[in-house]
């Protein structure tokens, strides 16, 4: 849960979000979805958005995570 939401706030909805809010205000930034196993082996999933340097949410676990899809917001 988001510190800053009563709902659940998951990674996807968290990237999503950051990302047209950053659009809105002429930022470019790229979303990045990973996947990768839990301790059980099942696989899971996580995204996360960065904007130049700076990651901007899901930062803390992508190490944990393979890229398997990127998708670039480029403003004009």
């Amino acid at each position: 849960m988001s510190r800053y939401t009563w709902w659940e706030s998951m990674c996807l909805v968290q990237a999503i979000a950051a990302s047209k809010m950053l659009e809105r205000r002429g930022v470019s930034s790229t979303l990045y979805l990973g996947t990768g196993k839990d301790p059980s082996g099942r696989m899971i999933a996580h995204a996360w958005l960065r904007s130049g340097k700076i990651y901007l949410t899901g930062y803390e676990q992508m190490q944990h995570f393979t890229v398997v899809a990127l998708f670039g917001n480029t403003v004009k």
